[in-house]
């Protein structure tokens, strides 16, 4: 089930459930996900869900409607994988739905690679509950074009450390506030002096980045323009 457009460029892989908060909670009269496009991009957005085959595709489907993007999304529902094929999902457990042996249902698992074809994103975002290095592992092609310019995921192990920086991604920390780039950890890495898990971001081009989230046009999120 896809939505078609004609470029390819923001590629968001989450579970269905998480996807849905994510777009409707962060939209203030102007719609955040395009404002990711404008900053990164400045193309259309390709969405691929890693997410239960179920009634959330209705959810999804509207929010996408809802924030005006009908014309420029396409939604894959499947999981990414090393492989196509087909793989055993989770379901009913919203945002923490995943790839697991004991899935009490078939879905299918596409490449990235093979699933965007000749497309080359400017930037991922990767959160698939345990199943980033098997996404990774099919995705050898997309993280070494030089289009890529983001990757930001949850979770990492060395063997995906040493495929990002085998193809020149590195890792960098961001300020959403004050849009800044820094090689070493910020306060926002932080709470009460404890180092908090959160996204982490991989970067090629650091001028390239950091000129595009400067020059971004502001957003406001919850009140607050960033």
């Amino acid at each position: 089930m896809s939505r078609k457009s004609n470029t390819k460029r923001f590629v968001a892989c989450e579970p269905l459930e998480t996807r849905r908060m994510l777009i409707t909670t962060t939209v203030d009269g102007t719609n955040a996900v395009d404002d990711i496009r404008i900053s990164i991009s400045g193309n259309d957005i390709v969405v691929n869900m890693n997410g239960t085959i179920d009634n959330r595709s209705d959810t999804i489907f509207n929010n996408i409607e809802i924030n005006g993007l009908g014309d420029r999304v396409v939604l894959h529902q499947v999981a990414l994988g090393p492989h196509d094929g087909s793989v055993s999902f989770t379901r009913g457990e919203g945002a923490m739905n995943r790839v697991a042996s004991d899935g009490d249902q078939k879905v299918p698992q596409r490449a990235l690679d093979s699933l965007i074809g000749a497309g080359a994103p400017a930037m991922i975002k990767l959160d698939v509950e345990g199943y980033e290095e098997q996404a990774l592992q099919g995705a050898h092609r997309t993280l070494a074009h030089p289009a890529l310019k983001v990757l930001a995921m949850e979770g990492t192990t060395p063997s995906i450390l040493k495929l990002l920086a085998d193809n020149g991604l590195e890792r960098v920390f961001y300020d959403p506030f004050s849009r800044g780039l820094q090689r070493t950890p910020n306060g926002l890495a932080f709470v009460d002096g404890k180092w908090t898990p959160s996204n982490e971001f991989y970067i090629r081009d650091w001028a390239f980045v950091e000129d595009r989230l400067k020059s971004a046009r502001p957003i406001n999120v919850f009140g607050r323009r960033i």
